[in-house]
């Protein structure tokens, strides 16, 4: 398998991927064997009719579309992975070059999450610190900090008492009009 990898405007890779006939001749006996599982010949069992015989009854040509087809499915994930390539979204596939004795060449077009690289923070961050002084808290400022997060994170409790101030009521009643 050869593969060259061309990067496209906005965030766009296209690979084109060459197979030679004898990468493909697996995927033509299998190919065979579909096409005759879907349609059989008439005097053999579905998917066991000789390939020279599918040849003759669908044509050569049907046999080398159905092998792109599955050739293109095996070798498209692999491309991604070797390729290291974070695609976004569904792929578009296209058969190139497809006759029998010949590689086969298609090519993958799709999206991938832009590259990008971090600047150097841990030295700005230096920088910055040497030219900005540390804010000063108060202690009247930690005080108020920590009594909002005592009542933020009260919990409540049910009593059997009058209600006083600041307490959480509950009424449920039933108004009615008399006009």
């Amino acid at each position: 398998m050869h593969c060259d990898i061309k990067k496209l405007p906005g965030s766009v890779v296209e690979a084109e991927i060459e197979l030679s006939p004898d990468e493909l001749s697996p995927y033509l006996l299998r190919a065979a064997e579909a096409l005759t599982k879907d349609r059989p010949i008439e005097g053999f069992r579905p998917g066991k009719a000789p390939y020279d015989e599918v040849k003759k009854r669908f044509g050569e040509q049907a046999i080398y579309e159905r092998a792109a087809e599955l050739a293109v499915r095996a070798f498209a994930p692999q491309v991604v992975i070797d390729n290291e390539l974070k695609i976004v979204g569904r792929p578009e596939i296209s058969v190139k070059k497809l006759a029998p004795g010949n590689p086969l060449v298609f090519s993958i077009k799709t999206a991938v999450i832009p590259g990008f690289k971090l600047p150097d923070f841990e030295r700005i961050a230096q920088k910055v610190l040497k030219t900005k002084a540390l804010p000063r808290v108060e202690q009247k400022e930690a005080d108020e900090a920590i009594q909002w997060l005592r009542e933020e994170r009260a919990e409540e409790k049910l009593v059997s008492r009058p209600a006083a101030q600041n307490d959480r009521v509950e009424i449920d009643f039933t108004a009615f009009d008399n006009n």
